[in-house]
């Protein structure tokens, strides 16, 4: 959905439509061995389409904007389904280009579930929940070689 601004709160009075509000909403983490943690994500997806010239026009555009976030997370990246690219915005200014390389991928782990409405200013307002997964390193990597040469001893 190029056409819409993305943010990371839920006030809806900070942007103008259109634009979607990603908003975290539980993390929780499982460990595998020492090195790595399954950590696994809770996410509301807010998104407040653009008014139609009227009634109709509106629930046509929010029908479009739910379809287009559902064959996103389904399509993923493409070559995966359900598999997104993650990116770190970090260290990316307010208006800023993002970053060009991604830093891994999340799973979508459960179906995420739709729906939209009238908000309180009569407009349209779509949801999603999603839940996303992704193994991460949590232990520093190894500082010494990770292989050892085994050979005969010498006479």
């Amino acid at each position: 959905m190029p056409d819409f601004h993305v943010g990371v709160s839920g006030d809806a009075g900070s942007y103008s439509r259109p634009f979607v509000a990603v908003i975290l909403a539980a993390t929780t983490s499982t460990t595998h061995g020492a090195a790595y943690a399954d950590v696994r994500s809770s996410y509301s997806i807010v998104a407040y389409p653009s008014e139609g010239i009227n009634a109709d026009g509106s629930k046509s555009e929010a029908d479009r904007v739910q379809r287009a976030l559902w064959v996103a997370l389904a399509a993923g990246d493409g070559t995966h389904p359900h598999r997104l690219p993650l990116w770190d915005y970090a260290a990316t200014g307010f208006f800023q280009p993002g970053p060009v390389q991604r830093v891994g991928y999340v799973r979508v782990v459960d179906a995420p579930a739709f729906s939209s409405f009238t908000g309180p200013d009569g407009l349209y307002v779509v949801t999603a929940d999603l839940r996303v997964s992704l193994v991460e390193r949590v232990a520093p990597p190894p500082a010494g070689p990770l292989t050892v040469t085994v050979g005969a001893r010498a006479a």
